[in-house]
């Protein structure tokens, strides 16, 4: 039999092949083809599933039944097959080795205008014992680059594919050969532009090259210090060290930022391409200084470039940069995303990739909090592209917000110092020096960067941090001090540990007053910042306060800063005993009251959390931020009418119209009202915020009204990874494990109810021996009620267990407790009309009837328990009525036929009597109430 070929396209939209069957089973013994791919035949042939090919699916079933066995010395032979990332999204579990990432090319060029520089393979880490990147001979011309399994990389072939060319060391016949477009890697001169991809970029592009090193020498290490690295040689060009230069005159320096405008850029009627490339080039060193001055002017000169030529993708992209890197400055509208999102859908729409379209989907992901898809977005453009020093500094960022330091660390050493296109280079390098416990080192990197760019804010809060954690306060004083006086340069949260930082300055300068009105700024601008809250309570339990009672006053901080501390360290009953005494302290102040509801809250009991809260607003009804927590409470807890009077009582103090649209918003969404909550939502998000909780409210929502594209994108922007929907989507169908899983899920989310009602539906199923755990079930029930007594149906659905049990009185009450809790939800009448009936109570079940069918005259329910209850009364022409109509609305409700079945007994119409008594031992063949219903049609000679 002629050995065929197959292209398979994994489920994540990868092709790779061509491959022999022989190369297919290693696939599936490896679990990387599964049998949810597509496949086809190579050369020619269609697409179709994979599983239509029957020697395919035959190795899938071998698989599947555990049968499907490979040698182990085929295996040695073909390498370890990896899985392969989806490219967009999230990498493979195991993630992608540095390893298998291709070192800059022998002639490294950057679009962005940043100079491209070949490194030294396994240059030495910079003030950390790293290893250096693995060493990865270049190919010979002309042959495909491999990976590390003997595969080679993605190659654009004739029929148009990404393809990842699958090498196989078994002996046999080749595939026929395809064309390729290769990466060029013939070496050039030092003086001649390259373009990485000459179908794709057209611009003259600023580089540098170097001839490769031959000798070791002793080096200066970027922040003092002398460590041996590889020797870099080359040519550094003026465009890429721009940066240390002044500003051109035409672009005054800013002395603070008050409002920054995000909009599109015009469309000029007479295009200048040349006008356009100037006034772009003239932004790269604005650009590259890394502050909110030097983003706010670049994005005006990165607008006027785009204006000037529509088609001048990279101005488009490094706009849309400049406004994600002042994500923390500016207004965080709908105008805000829909204007990023707009420009990044223009330079999608131009069908180019280049490094700036790279750096733009990078940061678009990085504000995302998705630094999986960022990495994998720059892996996908090195297998096909020439690349710099820019890609090299992403590659580390991304490494960096994964936890991943040391292979940061690894990628910004290839970057030497003088070659520092970005202050941001050694900003990262600190960041990571932090995280190493490397202070001085760390200290080191943040003076180079305020050195190259002293209105680097970000650096600044750093050092004023690190200094003070080696008591040297007129140093990190000095550094607070200059973000005040610039405040306009930065975040609410960069001025809020300004403001810290200088308290703690006037503090060992005994001036107090002035170090509590520097902590009171703090506060206002960052309430939450648990660190600024247990420094504060600290301070003030160390100095007391000048007032009457200051011992008492100095004994309560004193235990809110342990309760803070505590808290930090996520010791919540700890915690509670601090703040209780706290209390006991001072039981004039409300923020003791405040922090115990927070603990409660945390703890899952929304109750006693609301009660303290409630306590805290009684004390001080006017003291900020305590109405917002206490509505908050009430929605989370299901108390919707207490939560509508206290949104009242809040408007009264006049406060912000976007917090009073966001509280409003969440509430319509608890009460499930989403096109009420999306008004109120949307107005929020319109309005100025730093609060990501509107985020979340909003991506929720969007959830829940099945716009996921949407929701992902809020919910990421909260930063708000809920790995519990982890554990909540992979249940199995399997009885025991089913429960183990909704057990974890509740241990996981306290707050959430969700864990015990689904275990409660279980128990109320039949096991493999046909029975139910009633018992289980209402125990469940009852741990949500305890939790939540207002959360809608959980009355309901206990009042149907004890209607199961056959506890008419338990039932009905607790139907009656749902209907008056939840009076909108028509099935706890349909439950309390049902025991009443039962009961002989139909009067009261004919009026609660009425009540449902006045708003809901259709359904069938409802009409069906209203026909009984006038059956019971002898009204037989309305029961008649009710109970026909519900027939027509629900003709497969075997209920209703015995129910009419009866009623015609009543009114002797025999004939329809065994009509429809048929019509119900038809549809319940195994109605416990057969012998019952077949004595009536004998008693008619039925």
């Amino acid at each position: 039999m002629e050995q065929r070929f197959f292209k398979v396209r994994l489920s994540n939209g990868r092709v790779i092949g061509p491959l022999d069957l022989d190369r297919i089973k290693i696939f599936i013994f490896k679990d990387k083809i599964t049998g949810l791919e597509m496949a086809r035949l190579y050369p020619t042939g269609d697409w179709k599933d994979i599983n239509t090919y029957p020697e395919i699916a035959d190795l899938l079933m071998q698989k599947l039944e555990g049968k499907l066995a490979v040698d182990p010395a085929t295996l040695a032979a073909n390498g370890d097959v990896r899985g392969e990332s989806d490219g967009n999204t999230r990498a493979s579990e195991e993630g992608i080795p540095i390893e298998q990432l291709p070192n800059p090319p022998q002639h490294m060029e950057s679009i962005t205008g940043t100079p491209a520089l070949q490194m030294a393979d396994g240059s030495i880490d910079v003030n950390h014992p790293t290893a250096g990147a693995p060493e990865h001979p270049p190919p010979a011309a002309g042959a495909a680059p491999t990976s590390s399994d003997g595969e080679a990389t993605m190659m654009i072939t004739s029929d148009n594919e990404r393809t990842m060319m699958v090498a196989s060391s078994k002996p046999g016949p080749a595939p026929a050969a395809m064309s390729v477009v290769e990466m060029d890697s013939v070496a050039r001169e030092a003086e001649a532009p390259i373009v990485a991809n000459p179908m794709i970029a057209s611009e003259p592009t600023a580089m540098l090259t170097r001839p490769p090193a031959s000798k070791t020498e002793e080096k200066p290490t970027p922040f003092g210090g002398n460590k041996k690295r590889m020797v870099v040689g080359g040519i550094i060009i003026v465009l890429a060290a721009l940066y240390f230069l002044d500003d051109p005159p035409t672009m005054p320096a800013l002395t603070s930022v008050t409002k920054i405008k995000v909009e599109l850029p015009a469309q000029r009627a007479k295009q200048d391409p040349q006008k356009s490339e100037k006034i772009f080039k003239n932004a790269l060193p604005i650009y590259y200084r890394d502050t909110v001055e030097g983003y706010t002017q670049a994005a005006e000169l990165f607008k006027d470039a785009a204006s000037w030529d529509s088609n001048n993708v990279r101005a488009l992209c490094l706009l849309a940069s400049c406004y994600m890197n002042l994500f923390d400055v500016v207004d965080r509208t709908e105008v805000y995303f829909n204007v990023i999102t707009k420009i990044i859908e223009m330079e999608r729409a131009k069908g180019v990739d280049l490094a700036e379209t790279v750096i733009a989907d990078v940061e678009l992901y990085h504000i995302l909090g998705n630094p999986d898809a960022a990495f994998n977005r720059i892996v996908e453009f090195a297998k096909t592209h020439e690349w710099g020093m820019d890609m090299i500094y992403y590659l580390a960022l991304s490494f960096y917000l994964k936890g991943q330091y040391a292979e940061a660390l690894q990628q910004l050493n290839k970057i030497d110092q003088n070659n520092f296109f970005s202050p941001k280079i050694s900003y990262l390098y600190g960041m990571i020096f932090e995280k190493n416990a490397q202070p001085d080192d760390a200290i080191k990197a943040f003076l180079f960067t305020i050195n190259k760019s002293p209105k680097h804010v970000k650096a600044r809060v750093k050092l004023a941090e690190l200094y003070f954690s080696k008591d040297n306060l007129p140093e990190s004083g000095k550094h607070a001090d200059f973000i005040i006086t610039h405040k306009g340069l930065a975040s609410r949260s960069e001025l809020a540990h300004a403001h810290y930082y200088h308290a703690k300055m006037e503090m060992v300068a005994n001036r107090m007053d002035s170090a509590l009105k520097s902590l009171d700024e703090a506060l206002k601008l960052t309430p939450e910042d648990q660190d600024i809250l247990l420094d504060y309570y600290t301070l003030k339990s160390k100095h007391g306060a000048a007032e009457k009672g200051a011992s008492g006053i100095a004994k309560m901080f004193a235990f809110m800063a342990l309760g803070e501390k505590s808290l930090k360290d996520d010791h919540v009953d700890e915690a509670l005993g601090h703040f209780l005494s706290a209390r006991e302290a001072n039981d004039h102040d409300p923020a003791p009251l405040a922090r115990i509801a927070e603990v409660f809250t945390r703890k899952g009991d929304l109750q006693s959390a609301i009660i303290n809260i409630r306590k805290a607003i009684e004390l001080a009804p006017k003291t900020v931020g305590l109405y917002p927590k206490y509505i908050r409470t009430l929605i989370q807890g299901y108390e919707f009418e207490e939560a509508k009077t206290a949104i009242l009582k809040f408007q009264e103090q006049a406060p912000d119209n976007a917090l009073l649209d966001r509280l409003n918003g969440e509430l319509f969404y608890k009460q499930e009202k989403y096109q009420e909550a999306n008004l109120y939502l949307k107005r929020a998000l319109n309005a100025s915020n730093f609060d990501s909780s509107v985020y979340t409210a909003y991506g929720s929502l969007m959830f829940k009204t099945n716009n996921f594209r949407d929701a992902a994108f809020y919910m990421g922007l909260a930063l708000r990874f809920d790995p519990f929907n982890v554990a909540y989507g992979n249940l199995t169908n399997k009885r025991k494990e089913a429960l183990d899983e909704f057990t974890s899920y509740s241990n996981l989310a306290p707050l959430d109810p969700s864990g015990h009602i689904e275990r409660s539906k279980i128990f109320l199923t039949r096991d493999e021996k046909g029975r139910t755990d009633i018992l289980s079930a209402k125990v469940e029930l009852l741990k949500v009620i305890e939790q939540y007594p207002r959360y809608p149906g959980i009355h309901f659905m206990l009042g149907d267990l004890f209607n199961q049990a056959g506890d008419n009185d338990k039932a009905l009450m607790q139907g009656q407790e749902e209907v008056k809790n939840n009076p909108s939800f028509i099935p706890a009448y349909v439950l309390v009309t049902t025991i009443m009936n039962k009961v002989k109570q139909h009067q009261d079940a004919l009026n609660l009837s009425n009540v449902v069918l006045k708003t809901a005259p259709n359904y069938a329910p409802i009409l069906l328990q209203a026909g009984v209850a006038n059956r019971g009364l002898k009204n037989y022409a309305a029961a008649q009525s009710m109970l026909e109509r519900a027939a027509t609305l629900d003709a497969g409700n075997p209920l209703i036929w015995k129910e009419l079945g009866l009623l015609y007994y009543d009114i002797s119409n025999f004939p329809h009597m065994k009509e429809a008594f048929k019509k119900y031992l038809d549809m319940f063949p195994d109605a416990p109430d057969k012998a019952e219903v077949e004595d009536y049609l004998k008693k008619v000679g039925g």
